[in-house]
């Protein structure tokens, strides 16, 4: 014959499942977020400043899950469309800044045309900088660290330079800024160092050429 079971033990075992299905819940450790493509314009927000806080407000709510459940969470957000000159970090990301305000960090990703790509990071509690990756395509697939990021993209605008100026020889610093349509004192900034690495030189009249030698080793 069958024993039918007590009260107290059947309300301990709901007890236990309850308190097991909390336990199970808890042991996430990332949530990773992608909204929809109008989930971050502020709703019905009228003014800029609405927007902004509606933006805020909607990240913050996140953020406060986060901390609520005890796990890691990404939010993954649109760039804006990039200008002439670039643009990297939080400038970068599409939308008012109450986006990133209410995140503790802010990982910003962008493509060069070498195939390679940077990571740029800023936190609260994370040190700022850039980082070159290149995904694999081989198994296992994976992004592997090439550099940092400052130097592989000094390298592959440098590259650009030079490639223009044996394509077309001597060019003026305005001619090298249209033709690459590059940031009018980032071109500078690039010319100057490779000046001092005799990469390129300068004549009397302000046209930029590579030397013989550097042509050699091409």
């Amino acid at each position: 014959s069958r024993t039918a079971p007590r009260r107290g033990s059947a309300r301990r075992a709901s007890t236990r499942r309850r308190s097991g299905s909390r336990r199970c819940g808890s042991t996430g450790r990332l949530v990773a977020l992608r909204p929809s493509p109008r989930g971050l314009r502020g709703g019905a927000a009228k003014s800029s400043r609405d927007v902004l806080g509606a933006d805020y407000a909607d990240v913050q709510a996140l953020h406060d899950l986060a901390e609520k459940y005890a796990v890691a969470m990404i939010l993954v957000h649109h760039l804006r469309k990039p200008s002439v000159g670039g643009g990297s970090g939080l400038d970068a990301v599409a939308g008012s800044t109450g986006v990133t305000a209410a995140a503790d960090a802010v990982w910003t990703i962008a493509k060069c045309e070498d195939g390679s790509s940077i990571l740029d990071i800023v936190g609260r509690d994370a040190e700022e900088q850039q980082i070159a990756l290149k995904f694999r395509r081989e198994e296992p697939l994976a992004w592997e660290v090439i550099g940092r990021g400052e130097e592989v993209k000094n390298r592959n605008e440098e590259n650009e330079i030079l490639l223009l100026l044996r394509t077309e020889g001597a060019l003026n610093h305005g001619k090298i800024v249209s033709g690459l349509r590059m940031n009018s004192n980032r071109a500078r900034f690039l010319l100057d160092s490779m000046m001092r690495r005799g990469a390129v030189e300068r004549g009397v009249n302000g046209g930029y050429w590579v030397p013989k030698s550097e042509e050699s080793e091409c």
